[in-house]
C-alpha cells in the first residue's frame, strides 16, 4: 500500500472493455464501477498511468509497459487482455507459443521494475454460444503463469458461466455487442477486481526472486523503440479528451532497419481515413499488411492509436533461433507483394492515391541497426505511365 493510507497506486493494460472505464465521455465500464466500488468501501483507487488501447492485444501491453515511467511507484498492475489475446492467437501453435512469450514477458518485465508488485490479470471473454464453447488455451494458460510468478487472476469469463449457466451468459443481458460487457457483467467484475485489490494491498508485499522462466524464450527483455529512438523526419501530433499520440509521418518514404539476432513484434502507429496499408519487407519478401480500423471506416472517430503484431513475418517453428534480417515499412509498395494480412480487429483499407503511415514505435527482440528514412520510388510501370 502506499503511504497515503487506504490508496491503492494501479497501472493499467487493456483493451476497451477497460478503456470504456476511463473514457471521461463513458464511464460505464468496470474499471470505473471499481472505482466506485472502492471508493464506498474507504479506498482510493488512482490509476497512476492508463495504458489501455482498444483492439490491441499483449503486445501493445508489453510496449506501453516498456515506455511506462511510473511502474516502479505502483501497488498493482491490471492486465485485462484475455479477450482480445483469444480471438488472435488461440487457433495456431506457433501463435500461441508466441503470445505466451508476451504474457510471460509482461509478468517478468514488471515484477524486475518492482519486485512488490501485485499483478491482477482480469479474464473477460467475447460473446460465446453454447455449442461453440471451447477449452480456452489462452485462458489455461494465464491460470498456470499467475500459478508459476504468485499473481493474482479474476475469471469473470469461467465465473459467468457457472453463475448462470452457458445459455444466459451469452444473451443481451450481459453483452452490449460480440465484445463488450453489458452492466450485469460489468457489476460481477466490480465486485471481484474491488475485493482483489483490497486483499492485494492489505497486507505488506514481500520481495520475492523470480522464478525460473516457463518459456526461456519469453519477451520480457524486448525493446520498446518510441519516436525518440526512430530516424528525424516528419512529425504529426493528435489529441483528444481520452488519447494524444505523437508519430512519424512516413508518407512517400519507408522506414529501413536492421535487427541483429532478432524478431519485428509489433508496431504500433496512428490511424486516421487517410491511412494506408503497412507495406512490411523482411529479407526479400513483402507483405500488404491492412491496418485501417473499422471505427475510422465508420466515421466514429477522426483518429485512433492502434497496434498490430507481426506473427505472419515468422516461421511455423518459432524456437528456430532469430536471424539477422533487414525490414522496411513504409505506406507504399515498392515491390511485388508476396502476401496480404489483415489482422484481427483490422478491414482493408479505402482506395487512396496518397496513403500516409504516422508510426509512434515498434517493439523487438534483439539489436537495431542502421535505421534510416528514404524517399520510395514508384515502380517503374507506374513511373513510366505518369510520365
Amino acid at each position: 500500500m502506499s503511504k497515503s493510507k487506504k490508496r491503492i497506486r494501479a497501472v493499467v493494460i487493456g483493451g476497451s472493455n477497460t478503456v470504456m472505464g476511463l473514457n471521461p465521455d463513458y464511464r460505464i465500464g468496470y474499471l470505473w464501477e471499481t472505482f466506485r466500488a472502492c471508493k464506498k468501501r474507504g479506498w482510493k483507487l488512482d490509476v497512476i498511468d492508463d495504458l489501455s488501447v482498444g483492439g490491441t492485444t499483449i503486445f501493445n501491453g508489453l510496449f506501453r509497459l516498456k515506455c511506462c515511467s511510473k511502474l516502479k511507484k505502483a501497488d498493482v498492475l491490471i492486465v485485462e487482455y484475455a479477450l482480445n489475446d483469444t480471438s488472435g492467437h488461440e487457433k495456431d501453435r506457433k501463435l500461441l507459443q508466441h503470445w505466451a512469450r508476451a504474457y510471460e514477458g509482461v509478468i517478468r518485465y514488471a515484477l524486475t521494475q518492482n519486485p512488490r508488485l501485485q499483478i491482477i490479470s482480469v479474464i473477460l471473454e467475447s460473446r460465446t454460444a453454447p455449442a461453440e464453447r471451447r477449452l480456452s488455451m489462452i485462458h489455461a494458460a494465464i491460470h498456470r503463469l499467475s500459478d508459476v510468478y504468485r499473481t493474482r487472476v479474476i475469471d469473470i469469463a469461467r465465473t459467468l458461466v457457472e453463475a448462470v449457466g452457458p445459455e444466459q451468459a451469452c444473451s443481451d443481458l450481459y453483452y452490449l455487442d460480440s465484445h463488450h460487457l453489458a452492466a450485469p457483467a460489468v457489476e460481477m467484475t466490480k465486485k471481484a477486481l474491488t475485493r482483489e485489490l483490497i486483499k492485494a494491498v492489505s497486507k505488506r508485499r514481500r520481495k520475492r526472486d523470480l522464478p525460473e522462466p516457463m518459456d526461456p524464450f519469453h519477451f520480457a527483455d524486448a525493446t520498446a523503440a518510441g519516436l525518440d529512438n526512430l530516424p528525424e523526419g516528419p512529425r504529426i501530433h493528435r489529441g483528444n479528451r481520452r488519447f494524444h499520440a505523437d508519430g512519424l509521418e512516413l508518407a512517400g518514404k519507408r522506414l529501413v532497419f536492421t535487427l541483429v539476432e532478432g524478431k519485428l513484434l509489433g508496431m504500433n502507429y496512428v490511424c486516421e481515413l487517410s491511412t494506408g496499408p503497412a507495406f512490411m519487407r523482411c529479407g526479400d519478401l513483402l507483405y500488404q499488411v491492412n491496418v485501417m480500423k473499422p471505427g475510422i471506416t465508420a466515421g466514429n472517430f477522426e483518429f485512433l492509436v492502434a497496434a498490430t503484431g507481426c506473427d505472419f513475418l515468422y516461421p511455423p517453428d518459432v524456437n528456430r533461433p532469430p536471424e539477422t534480417s533487414t525490414y522496411t515499412i513504409s505506406p507504399v509498395a515498392d515491390g511485388e507483394i508476396a502476401k496480404t494480412v489483415t489482422p484481427r480487429s483490422m478491414t482493408p483499407h479505402p482506395v487512396n492515391p496518397s496513403p500516409t503511415l504516422a508510426l509512434c514505435g515498434m517493439l523487438y527482440t534483439g539489436r537495431m541497426e542502421n535505421v534510416r528514412i528514404e524517399e520510395v520510388l514508384q515502380p517503374l510501370r507506374e513511373r513510366m505511365l505518369g510520365s
